[in-house]
């Protein structure tokens, strides 16, 4: 469906859109999110992963965020979906995938994008830890794809208590959105290549000895990088099997059951927004499309009012509903 969304007129321009959504002002002022506690989730086989955790008694709901590729629980748009959800009077969980924010520490094994089962164990646990409670899940970019690989993967009665999913600018193929950045304006590629290669040097770091990786720091296109990284990942013989193991089509969705709301602008300038238009017509995607927003954007006015977290809010209250009635 389209949305009637329309951005005050100087803020009609997609790069604006998706760098204020990374650095957006005055986020941390007065933002209950800012003194959330740290907690390491453990019992995830062997992998830990970090959480920031915002709670209360009495609240309504519980929202699990997760962040995009090598962004983390404080980014700015996170911090601000916190705060939206917080007060609402949701209990809120921002997670951490490995290697994220400041968490190369946990894990001597890198990142990578089809390491899904730990995410999945991760949000499994937080929403058993809750029960009864209900839980929304919202995922950003490339923890939209996260989202979504776990609302393909896992039937309702084995996470009885989830609401649905919510996904802001979601990546469904990995490996067009990286030659689309490859091939595109280098403001974007060098801004994720950059954060690509702090999240590396902290691993060499944390594990001296145990990753060579200065050679690999002179690549400055993205597919080229995970060609090179193949080596320290063990599963896959080539990028493209890589990339497909995290890569989402319209068969992907033929046993959805549960309700998700993904939702793109059409002048995002990181993921190409005709794949979306192929999953029309599926039972329980309800995909919203906007002809402005950029990328994990979506701001309404000088304010900065998101609209994305209105729209996530809002389907998150009405499931909430639905399930008390």
């Amino acid at each position: 469906m389209r949305a009637a969304f329309e951005p005050a007129w100087i803020l009609r321009n997609a790069h604006i859109q998706s760098i204020l959504a990374a650095m957006r002002p005055g986020v941390r002022w007065g933002n209950p999110a800012c003194s959330a506690r740290t907690a390491v989730l453990r019992d995830l086989d062997g992998v830990s992963l970090q959480v920031r955790i915002n709670e209360r008694p009495g609240a309504k709901g519980l929202a699990i965020f997760l962040p995009g590729w090598f962004d983390s629980s404080e980014t700015d748009y996170m911090l601000s979906a916190a705060r939206r959800f917080l007060q609402a009077g949701w209990d809120v969980i921002r997670l951490n995938p490995r290697d994220h924010g400041d968490t190369a520490h946990l894990n001597e094994r890198m990142f990578h994008a089809a390491r899904f089962e730990e995410i999945q164990k991760a949000v499994e646990q937080l929403c058993c830890n809750a029960f009864p409670q209900p839980v929304y899940l919202a995922g950003f970019s490339l923890g939209g794809n996260f989202a979504l690989r776990l609302a393909v993967r896992r039937p309702p009665e084995q996470i009885p208590n989830l609401l649905g999913v919510a996904v802001i600018s979601p990546v469904l193929d990995p490996r067009k959105v990286s030659a689309h950045l490859d091939a595109g304006p280098f403001w974007y590629r060098d801004y994720l290549m950059k954060k690509w290669k702090r999240s590396l040097c902290a691993k060499a770091r944390a594990f001296a000895g145990r990753y060579n990786l200065a050679p690999l720091l002179r690549h400055t296109r993205i597919i080229p990088m995970t060609e090179a990284l193949l080596p320290y990942y063990f599963d896959f013989r080539t990028e493209r099997e890589y990339f497909d193991a995290f890569t989402l089509t319209r068969d992907s969705f033929a046993s959805l059951a549960w309700p998700v709301t993904p939702l793109m602008a059409e002048d995002d300038p990181v993921v190409p927004i005709a794949e979306f238009h192929n999953l029309e017509g599926i039972p329980n995607l309800k995909t919203v499309f906007t002809k402005r927003g950029g990328h994990c954007g979506f701001f309404s006015n000088l304010r900065l009012d998101s609209w994305a977290e209105s729209v996530s809010l809002e389907t998150a209250e009405r499931l909430l509903s639905q399930r008390q009635i």
